[in-house]
């Protein structure tokens, strides 16, 4: 069965289970909010439509884990 207009415009946001409505398709990266739980996500996949969480901070770009590694310097 293909998949309706309508269908491939709404994702299901993965904090509350809501749906939430795009006007137009979004692409990969596009920001938007949950209307009922307010948690702020982002376009994981575009066909499926699906929904992750926003990661703001990137473990790996931190460098305050990295201050003593001078520490074990010969």
């Amino acid at each position: 069965m293909p998949i309706s207009r309508i269908d491939s415009l709404v994702a299901e946001c993965p904090e509350c289970s809501c749906d939430v409505m795009f006007e137009v398709m979004p692409r990969i990266g596009f920001v938007v909010t949950c209307a009922e739980c307010g948690t702020k996500l982002e376009v994981a996949y575009v066909r499926p439509l699906m929904l992750d969480w926003v990661y703001d901070d990137d473990p790996l770009d931190s460098s305050d884990e990295y201050d003593d590694y001078n520490e074990y310097d010969d």
